[in-house]
Order: C-alpha cells, then structure tokens, then sequence
C-alpha cells in the first residue's frame, strides 16, 4: 500500500544553506496556478527477525486560487515475518475512523523545525486479516535525517531518516531496535498563475 503525501514550500528564495550540506538548488521562474505540497514519512520493515512494523503517514496542502485545504493520513502494517509470534498481518488505521479511512486527528504529524525533522503522535487500532481480532497501538515517533540528500529537485527531496520513540501495544515496542525510513518534500502542479507559499516558516501542522 502507498501513500502519496509530503511538504512545506518555503515562502521566497529557497537557498542550498537552508536545504542542508550537499544541497543544489537551481532557481525556476516557473509559476503555478494550481499546487500540491506534500510532506510524508515513512517507516521501512527491519532486518531482525519477528513482528515488523512499516508506517506511512503524510500531510498534504492543496492549493488553488489562493486557497489552501490541508488533509493529514496515515496507515500502518504489522507483520509476523517467521510467525514465531502468532500474530500474523494485522493492518492499522489512525483510532476513530471506519477502515479504510486513514484521517489524522489535527496536529498528530508535524514537520519541523528543519526540513530534516518529523514526529507521529497518533493512536491506532489494528485488525488481524486472520481471525479479525482487534488491538491498539500507540505511536509516539521522531524521524531525524542522518544523510544528506538522497534525491533534490527544485520541487523534491528526501532524507534517509532515523526513527527514535515508541510504537507500542502496551506489551510489545515495535520501533525496538530502532528502525529507519525516509522523510520526503515534494511540490508539483499545474504552469499558469504564480505559486502561493503555504507558510513562512518550515514546521507545518495539520489544523
């Protein structure tokens, strides 16, 4: 399952000492008259054996003559690789949504303060697809690059991540050991009027 989301446009002149060491950023006069801006994280599968556990969450900010909508999603999986555990594939949807909704509660992802800085504080319920049983899960995460650039556009980036806090059910933390994934900003839309800048200032929040 894949989740399109990511973000924050910086208002004015985006400058390589701002993105980050290694950074080059080559300036566009191309204008847009209607944007999406994206901020996403994710969460990759480990290579210890047992439960594993992928996260996918992202903030998107639509906007079209001036007017910006933001819409904040997320989704999990857990999956018990050698079935040592008994638990299966159970997927996970943000608390308080009928499946397969996967809406955030208002501030649960936020980006910032740099570009290279992401936390997830969210419930979730989980779903076994074998024998329906149903459980929580707690995330309480922070994503902190640990790489320069692995990919830069004008209107892309992303950063290898590390994953610090917990994920838990209230027994078990599946965020041990700590695992990686990847903090990524996209923008793109359509050429005509000038581009309208969500924020002034990187950290973005959904609400």
């Amino acid at each position: 399952m894949r989740i399109t989301t990511v973000v924050a446009v910086f208002a004015g002149a985006v400058t390589a000492a701002a993105l980050g060491a290694g950074a080059s950023v080559a300036p566009s006069t191309a204008s847009l008259a209607a944007s999406t801006h994206l901020d996403q994280v994710t969460m990759d599968f480990g290579t210890h054996n047992g439960v594993q556990l992928q996260i996918n969450a992202s903030n998107t900010t639509s906007t079209s003559a001036g007017k910006a909508t933001v819409s904040s999603i997320a989704v999990a999986s857990l999956q018990d690789i050698e079935g040592s555990a008994g638990l299966g594939v159970a997927d996970c949807y943000p608390a308080g949504n009928v499946v397969p909704v996967q809406t955030l509660p208002a501030g649960a992802l936020v980006f910032g303060p740099s570009p290279k800085e992401a936390s997830l504080r969210a419930s979730f319920t989980c779903t076994r697809t074998s024998g329906g049983g149903r459980f929580p899960l707690t995330v309480d995460l922070r994503w902190s690059a640990t790489t320069d650039f692995v990919h830069h556009g004008w209107r892309n980036s992303q950063w290898r991540a590390a994953i610090s806090g917990t994920a838990s059910d209230g027994t078990t933390d599946y965020n041990e050991p700590p695992k990686s994934g990847m903090i990524i900003h996209e923008t793109y839309g359509t050429v005509g009027a000038p581009l309208v800048a969500p924020a002034t200032s990187f950290t973005r929040a959904v609400g």
